[in-house]
């Protein structure tokens, strides 16, 4: 077991810099999406999206520019919680929301395995800290 995190400590750790970009990247779609889904929803749910989801740019963006505190770790295991969450509520999305022919969407699947691994990044970077 301690081989196993210490590959992923080492392969999250190489790639420091494409975890970087995702961070900045996923700020950017859910900023599109949270301006997106104002109208598109009842307002109390809006708001509840709103604020899950500006409460984790925010947590992405402050782990981006901030290198050590106390609040780092909460905010590591926000970040890591809600993108854990996503990763696999999206995937049970394009599973099921396919009416019997998931198979075809299988290759989609690379993006809740995106969110997952950048949770799960984010909660290694907890456990250094």
């Amino acid at each position: 077991m301690k081989s196993i995190l210490k590959n992923f400590k080492l392969f999250f750790e190489k790639s420091f810099y494409f975890w970087q970009l995702t961070k900045i990247l996923f700020s950017l779609i859910f900023s599109f999406a949270i301006y997106s889904e104002g109208n598109s929803r009842p307002l109390y749910i809006a708001i509840i999206i709103t604020l899950i989801f500006v409460t984790f740019i925010i947590s992405m963006l402050y782990s981006l520019l901030k290198s050590n505190g106390v609040i780092l770790k909460f905010v590591y295991s926000y970040t890591c919680i809600i993108s854990v969450l996503f990763g696999f509520l999206l995937s049970y999305i394009l599973i099921t929301e396919t009416k019997g022919i998931w198979y075809k969407n299988l290759g989609f699947q690379i993006v809740p395995i995106w969110f997952i691994l950048f949770g799960i990044r984010e909660w290694i970077m907890r456990s250094a800290t």
